[in-house]
């Protein structure tokens, strides 16, 4: 028997094809400063995904601000304002809200 005590709740990323996620009816989506990263809603929730050869990987919001913060290849500086029309786009609203607090 494991020792192993879960503390938590695990969250679930996904990963889609290329030609399934961009398929407007599989949900909305938005690149973002023509980088590789994209918001797109599935099941109702934005997520961010990162763009690889063949599909779409789900990261975590943290991750992809972690990214922006100190990429020096993509210019990320400046996509509050894209993620925040996304948000009232297909949300109502604009709050940007941070997943590890839920804040």
């Amino acid at each position: 028997m494991s020792n192993y005590v879960k503390s938590g709740i695990r969250n679930s990323y996904s990963s889609m094809m290329n030609s399934t996620f961009l398929d407007p009816k599989t949900g909305n989506f938005k690149q973002l400063n023509q980088s590789p990263w994209f918001l797109k809603m599935k099941n109702g929730r934005p997520g961010y995904f990162l763009k690889m050869d063949d599909k779409f990987q789900q990261m975590p919001e943290d991750c992809f601000k972690a990214t922006a913060l100190r990429s020096a290849t993509f210019n990320l500086k400046d996509v509050e304002g894209e993620i925040e029309d996304f948000f009232a786009d297909n949300l109502g609203f604009m709050e940007v809200k941070n997943e590890a607090t839920k804040d």
